[in-house]
């Protein structure tokens, strides 16, 4: 299975085997479509799926990809605030718990960074669980949580019962 996270900057891409990271690559925007196309690439290469999260002019590159939209409601009717959220507690679960690796090459120190500004919004007016705004992460860690994303993806075809 292939996660991609495409941001304004850069495209982070992600190969699993299980829930074990067994590659990873980061490529710039000057490279970015050309990324997009390894991507895919790949897919036909390994026949497998690929779970992504891009807005704008990427789309047209991942057809045939299953898009994930952060803001929808959590899958099976959990009680997270949105299926963003629901992925970042299952992330974290699965780490915590050990049941996922990281069997690469990866930036693991701007990881735990990024891990460490992901907390629970004990302020939130629902009763759903939820991660403070992205926004206050981003000011306080000084850079978005790109990794946290692209692993938390993850667990998008688990929670599915694509696997």
């Amino acid at each position: 299975m292939i996660t991609i996270k495409v941001t304004d900057n850069n495209i982070l891409i992600a190969v699993w085997d299980g829930l074990k990271l067994i590659k990873f690559k980061k490529y710039n925007n000057e490279y970015a479509k050309k990324s997009t196309l390894i991507a895919i690439k790949l897919k036909k290469l390994m026949n497998d799926i690929i779970y992504f999260d891009a807005t704008g002019e990427y789309n047209k590159y991942f057809s045939g990809a299953i898009r994930i939209k952060p803001d929808r409601q959590p899958i099976k009717k959990e009680n997270y605030k949105n299926l963003k959220h629901q992925l970042y507690y299952y992330l974290i679960k699965s780490i915590n718990n050990g049941t996922l690796s990281i069997e690469c090459s990866f930036p693991n120190d701007d990881f735990k960074q990024e891990l460490q500004h992901v907390k629970q919004n004990k302020y939130s007016d629902s009763n759903k669980l939820e991660i403070i705004p992205r926004k206050q992460i981003i000011e306080s860690l000084g850079r978005d949580i790109n990794l946290v994303d692209l692993l938390s993806y993850r667990f998008f075809a688990i929670l599915k019962g694509f696997e």
